[in-house]
């Protein structure tokens, strides 16, 4: 095979494991439902290969869950794991940023304010770029770059299953307002006050998908009883 056809195959993987992760998301498939392949390949209109690395990418994401003896189920995070997750994050990222705080420049504030108004004028699709870009903004100056790392996969592990952010309008403009008060600590290196709004923050931010998942699950429930 090319190297060009390995990037085409690739993009056709990812492409599927897309549309798989919208379908899961929007409650077409319940928790434990199996992925039939030949149902699948024919909606979608690709091959069994794609399809077969599809749920391979989506079993990284926490999606899919792949059984020898039962392929490709659904595999949806309980509530309790994305709370313990957020929990773990908020704890790591509080101690990091109070470290952050102390050794920040005001070429750093600087760019910690630019990720802020970034995120103020954003668009939906560009609103986890750009919150990242925030959060990595404020840890920068700590000079921990293993931890960070590590804090990254975490927050992947939170949020990049849902594929693209669920957040309201309401959601975002909170958001918006904890940011300010997590840069106005930082900027007066106050780093209890920081440290106890990013762990408020953090939480908070997690709720968009506990709430998701409760839904889906009422609507599954709810489906059920009426046939």
């Amino acid at each position: 095979m090319s190297k060009e056809d390995q990037m085409q195959r690739g993009q056709s993987a990812r492409q599927t494991a897309d549309r798989i992760r919208d379908m899961i998301l929007d409650g077409r498939f319940e928790d434990g439902a199996p992925l039939r392949q030949s149902r699948l390949a024919e909606e979608l209109g690709v091959s069994r290969v794609p399809l077969r690395e599809a749920f391979q990418l989506l079993e990284t994401e926490g999606l899919v869950a792949l059984r020898s003896n039962r392929g490709a189920i659904v595999s949806l995070p309980s509530p309790s794991e994305i709370e313990q997750l957020a929990e773990m994050r908020a704890q790591i990222e509080g101690w990091l940023a109070q470290m952050a705080a102390r050794y920040a420049t005001e070429a750093d504030i600087a760019k910690l304010e630019a990720a802020q108004a970034a995120m103020e004028t954003c668009s939906d699709e560009d609103w986890s770029r750009h919150n990242i870009a925030f959060h990595e903004a404020l840890l920068a100056p700590a000079n921990r770059p293993h931890v960070i790392e590590h804090l990254r996969a975490l927050h992947q592990r939170l949020f990049q299953r849902f594929g693209k952010p669920i957040i309201s309008v309401r959601a975002r403009q909170r958001q918006l307002r904890e940011h300010a008060e997590i840069l106005d600590c930082f900027r007066r290196c106050d780093g209890e006050a920081l440290a106890a709004h990013l762990e408020t923050h953090i939480i908070m931010s997690a709720r968009p998908a506990i709430d998701h998942i409760l839904n889906s699950r009422r609507s599954q429930n709810a489906s059920r009883s009426e046939s």
